[in-house]
C-alpha cells in the first residue's frame, strides 16, 4: 500500500482564492464609498454657492443662468455650423448650397422662440384666454412644421 501525504495544495489555493475574493469585494466597496463621498463633496461645492447666489442676488443669478443658456445654444449652433461647412467642402461652397437654408432655419427658430416668449408673457400678465388661444395655435402649427420637416428628410 502506498501512503500519501495529507497535504493538499488545492486547500491552500482555495483559501488564497477566497481571501483574494473578499479583498476584491471590500476594495470594490471602498471604491464605491469613495465615489459617493466625492460626489457628495462635489455636489456641496457646486450646489451651496449656487443656492447662496440665487437666494441673495436673484436678478444677477437670473442673468447669469440666462447667459449660460444662451452660451450653450450658441456653442451648439456654431458646432453644427462648422460641421455643415466642413461637410460641404468649404465656406464658399457652403454659401452657394446651404446658406439660405441655414438662414431660413435660424429665422424659424427665432420666430418660434419669440412667439413662445409672447405666450409666457401673456400668461404672466394675466391674459389667460388670449395666451391659451395663441398657445393652442402655436402648438398645432409647430406640430405641422415638425411633421413636414420629418417627411422632407
Amino acid at each position: 500500500m502506498k501512503r500519501t501525504n495529507n497535504y493538499n495544495p488545492r486547500r491552500n489555493s482555495l483559501l488564497v482564492r477566497s481571501l483574494k475574493g473578499y479583498l476584491r469585494f471590500f476594495r470594490g466597496i471602498l471604491w464605491l464609498l469613495a465615489a459617493l463621498g466625492l460626489a457628495a463633496v462635489t455636489g456641496f461645492l457646486i450646489v451651496y454657492p449656487l443656492w447662496y447666489f440665487a437666494s441673495g442676488y436673484k436678478n444677477t443669478y437670473s442673468l447669469f443662468a440666462l447667459g449660460l443658456l444662451v452660451l450653450a445654444a450658441v456653442f451648439v449652433f456654431v458646432r453644427r455650423l462648422w460641421a455643415s461647412i466642413r461637410g460641404s467642402g468649404g465656406v464658399f461652397s457652403w454659401i452657394k448650397t446651404r446658406f439660405f437654408q441655414t438662414v431660413k432655419k435660424i429665422l424659424c427658430i427665432l420666430l418660434a422662440v419669440m412667439v413662445l416668449y409672447l405666450i409666457i408673457l401673456l400668461f404672466a400678465r394675466g391674459y389667460i384666454l388670449t395666451a391659451s388661444g395663441i398657445a393652442l395655435v402655436y402648438i398645432v402649427l409647430l406640430g405641422a412644421v415638425l411633421a413636414g420637416r420629418r417627411e422632407s428628410v
